[in-house]
């Protein structure tokens, strides 16, 4: 499994945009998104944060608050996986 970028800048009020692919036999069953640990919900962030598909996620004009880790759970029958991704701020945010 992978997650698309792996690390990200973003000028703020920008979109990012992440991927998290998976395969195996049998094929995965369940994504769970986290940021920083919590669980990502739809229309999380105020309606900010979208989810494109079950594996994709968009976050609308980037605000400092997004900035952080960003995860992907993915599980099958058999097993649990997870890939992580880093958002930056760009520009003279960068923190």
């Amino acid at each position: 499994m992978s997650i698309h970028p792996e690390k990200l800048t973003v000028d703020l009020g920008k979109n990012a945009e992440f991927t998290c692919t998976a395969s195996g036999e049998p094929l995965p069953s369940s994504i769970v998104w986290l940021k920083d640990g919590t669980i990502l919900r739809t229309g999380s962030s105020a309606g900010r944060v979208r989810f494109l598909s079950q594996n994709r996620i968009i976050i609308s004009g980037v605000v400092r608050e997004d900035q952080g880790i960003y995860q992907c759970v993915v599980k099958n029958d058999y097993e649990t996986g997870q890939q992580a991704a880093q958002l930056r701020l760009g520009g003279k945010f960068t923190i």
